[in-house]
């Protein structure tokens, strides 16, 4: 039960925020305070220092194999990007994306295996 609540707080930190940013963006884009690649770039980026995050606090919280928890967490919010994508673009799978998808998948990897190792041992 512990951790399908850490799941869904994961789950609606990951949204929330990138929604959030999403707008942000958007907004600073509409008055031309950046142009179309910087705002791709700068959210690109903040994907991936939010699946670091989510991907090492989760090791943290795990008891072993941080690798399967990285995995686990790394794919639901793939799966919850896809969705995203799915539902409000439309757009079809690219060879780019998947490496997208890739890249935050073992960002996730790595990062619960990093956090499982700083884990504090009692």
């Amino acid at each position: 039960m512990k951790q399908l609540k850490h799941y869904g707080k994961v789950l609606l930190l990951f949204t929330g925020s990138s929604i959030i940013l999403s707008l942000l963006l958007s907004l600073l884009n509409y008055c031309n305070i950046f142009i179309g690649k910087t705002t791709h770039i700068i959210l690109i980026f903040y994907m991936i220092c939010m699946t670091f995050y989510i991907g090492y606090s989760s090791g943290k919280l795990a008891e072993k194999k941080g690798y399967l928890e990285g995995l686990k967490i790394g794919g639901i919010l793939i799966l919850s990007l896809i969705f995203i994508n799915m539902i409000f673009f439309w757009s079809p799978f690219t060879i780019s994306r998947i490496i997208y998808y890739m890249i935050l998948l073992i960002v996730s990897i790595v990062s619960a295996m990093i956090g499982i190792n700083k884990k504090k041992k009692n």
